[in-house]
């Protein structure tokens, strides 16, 4: 996914990119974003108290996923 693609509050999944395996495949909101649009980082909420920070190449949306699996 690229860096401009994502946006405050959409739904994304942690892929295998990961740096920490034990995120990959979660769920989560995006809450904030830090530095440039063109390479930036984001504060993702997973769960309802678990906030961590990703490059946008360690996301992909999850909209469509979710509306299938939810």
């Amino acid at each position: 996914m690229r860096s401009q693609d994502v946006q405050i509050g959409m739904l994304v999944r942690v892929n295998k990119a990961c740096r920490k395996t034990d995120l990959q495949g979660r769920i989560g909101s995006v809450r904030q974003r830090y530095r440039d649009v063109s390479y930036a980082a984001f504060e993702v909420l997973l769960g309802k108290q678990h906030l961590e920070l990703f490059w946008h190449h360690e996301l992909e949306e999850a909209e469509g996923l979710y509306r299938v699996l939810g």
